[in-house]
């Protein structure tokens, strides 16, 4: 069976309450404290993680970990230890679903376990798992749910994590399911037409599309800041902090400003194109409300990318008016942003109905009912009884199945002896096929190497005429639709230049850089860089 879930604690958790969200590059922790109907913030704090103590959904070096998760806790000022933490990575699944409706608990749950076998494709046997309804659905006699599942073995390792650092988890809920929690709260769940909220974490994207107040997707990106800071660091070597401190400000003055621009075109493309996961965006016809949030929500140029591409004017979620503010806490206004996760787990936590939570139970099996002994006579009487109508139903049917097996073994024969003539002749058909496809296939050879001979000399005069002097080819070749380029140039704006003439060709559809890097000896530095063209 599924793993069943914890309740929180035996009772209602009075008093603060401590919210964690841990991230590849910050550890962030905040305190809340539930005062009437408000929940306030009493105080938070932001650790850096050093850089490989985790990538992507492995822990690297779990004792930096639970340092850096004491450090931010401290920083609280507090001695409560009951904890809310959110979780992410491939292990982690969150999804809305369809349900027939059950009144009995027992049905309900069974429909959720049939469901979530269909459609997250998971080892019943691996998982935790939690549900809360969200209402009746558009589907008659059905309601929409909202399922969180994780790995046992994940969950198990996050727990020991936090319990070594010294603190007690109350609560576990997913990052996709907390970003939900903000979206209700801002009121944007009920907007009409179509909605699209993007957090952007540093390795990791998540995304919540909702249509007319129904969830369409809730999906994790592999793919954040870390994507951008890598790229840069190679395309123009800076260190992992110029690089990072680029991709959210800008070009220094050391880097080519339109060289910069066209390379963070092209990995806001490569990275951020949300059309990949929502189709609907690609159509063009149909007008988006994109919302952003996270740490990458301030990357450079994104909202100029989002607004050339989609025609949509980018909006931020601002958290800042769903609590209220101790006195004495600062610098929340810069930070807002990388706390949206944080607000989610408390606005999780502090709602009233059932909500999502995945920490396992460890009470063990439940106790087993007494069974009052009867009497075996009654039953061994009547099985017995049973047992003699199935002999006697038995022998009558063999008789039967006899005589029909006979008539059924000359029916075979006769048709052993067709399907011998049918073969043969099916033989002579198959070979005659053979010798058109082959002659087709030698006619369309003929005419594919007439026309593609044409093709290259007009591709070949074509880049000859648009590549500018200090820039030369030194690799090229053709995949379909789309033609790979290496070659070097003097200076980074030279492709530019490069890449502007190609985009302005009759034969070109797109451009992207791949990649540019320094190349040469000290004295005879050139750039060194990779082109895909995609060919009308």
């Amino acid at each position: 069976m599924m793993a069943l879930l914890g309740k929180i604690g035996k009772g209602k958790v009075k008093g603060p309450i401590v919210v964690l969200d841990i991230g590849s590059r910050y550890v962030k922790a905040a305190l809340f404290d539930r005062v009437k109907k408000d929940i306030v913030l009493k105080a938070y704090a932001l650790e850096k993680v050093p850089p490989d103590v985790i990538l992507g959904k492995d822990i690297i070096d779990r004792q930096v970990l639970i340092d850096k998760i004491r450090d931010a806790y401290a920083k609280l000022g507090t001695d409560s230890t009951n904890v809310v933490v959110s979780i992410a990575g491939g292990e982690v699944k969150s999804k809305a679903m369809v349900i027939p409706y059950y009144k009995k608990k027992e049905k309900l749950a069974e429909a959720v376990d049939w469901k979530i076998k269909e459609e997250l494709h998971v080892d019943p046997t691996e998982i935790v798992r939690d549900y809360e309804i969200l209402g009746v659905s558009q589907i008659a006699e059905s309601v929409d749910i909202l399922v969180g599942t994780a790995k046992l073995s994940f969950i198990y390792d996050i727990l020991d994590i936090v319990r070594a650092a010294s603190l007690e988890p109350t609560l576990v809920t997913t990052d996709l399911i907390s970003l939900f929690r903000v979206i209700e709260a801002l009121d944007l769940k009920n907007l009409s037409g179509d909605n699209l909220f993007l957090h952007v974490g540093y390795e990791v994207t998540l995304l919540i599309h909702i249509k007319d107040g129904q969830i369409q997707q809730m999906v994790e990106i592999p793919t954040g800041i870390k994507s951008y800071v890598d790229n840069l660091s190679r395309f123009f070597d800076l260190r992992v902090e110029e690089a990072e401190e680029t991709a959210l400000n800008g070009p220094t003055a050391a880097i080519e400003k339109s060289a910069f621009d066209d390379t963070m075109d092209s990995l806001h493309d490569r990275f951020l194109s949300p059309e990949k996961y929502v189709p609907a965006l690609a159509e063009g016809s149909k007008k988006f409300n994109i919302y952003v949030s996270g740490g990458g929500s301030k990357l450079y140029g994104l909202a100029n990318f989002i607004k050339t591409k989609y025609g949509v004017d980018i909006k931020y979620l601002d958290i800042t008016g769903l609590f209220a503010i101790e006195e004495g806490v600062k610098g929340l206004k810069d930070n807002a942003p990388l706390l949206t996760i944080v607000i989610g787990n408390a606005l999780h936590f502090y709602k009233k109905d059932h909500k999502v939570n995945l920490l396992p139970t460890e009470a063990g099996m439940e106790a087993v009912p007494v069974v009052e002994e009867v009497s075996l006579l009654p039953h061994l009487v009547g099985a017995l009884f049973v047992w003699l109508l199935l002999v006697i139903g038995i022998l009558a049917l063999s008789v039967g199945t006899t005589r029909r097996i006979s008539g059924l073994k000359k029916q075979i024969t006769q048709l052993q002896a067709e399907e011998v003539e049918l073969q043969r002749k099916a033989d002579e058909i198959r070979g005659f096929k053979q010798q058109i496809e082959d002659a087709r296939r030698k006619l369309d050879l003929i005419a594919q190497l007439q026309q593609g001979r044409t093709k290259y000399v007009q591709l070949l005069d074509e880049i000859n005429r648009v590549i500018p002097s200090g820039c030369w080819l030194e690799a090229l070749g053709r995949n379909g639709d789309y033609l790979n380029i290496t070659g070097g140039a003097l200076s980074n704006i030279r492709i530019s230049q490069f890449m502007s003439n190609l985009r302005n060709s009759p034969i070109v559809d797109s451009v992207n850089l791949l990649s540019i890097e320094v190349a040469g000896g000290q004295e005879e530095k050139y750039a060194s860089f990779q082109l895909s063209v995609k060919l009308k």
